[in-house]
């Protein structure tokens, strides 16, 4: 069983369908919200490459052991 089908009717049975519903509207509100973001950082990450000014990532401090 997927675990959004888990999890569907866990929040079901707990709180009812509309519990259910709220939980759906939810789930598309935040997925429609990191699409938004992601959008944004794209087009950030597009002007960057076009001018040529990188923007220093937090993780540039740290070594990575490949």
């Amino acid at each position: 069983m997927r675990i959004m089908n888990l999890m569907d009717e866990i929040y079901f049975e707990k709180y009812g369908l509309d519990g259910q519903i709220e939980l759906l509207n939810l789930i598309e509100e935040f997925s429609d919200m990191g699409s938004i973001y992601l959008k944004r950082e794209w087009e950030v990450v597009k002007k960057e490459a076009k001018t040529g000014a990188f923007k220093k990532s937090i993780t540039s401090n740290y070594t990575f052991f490949y």
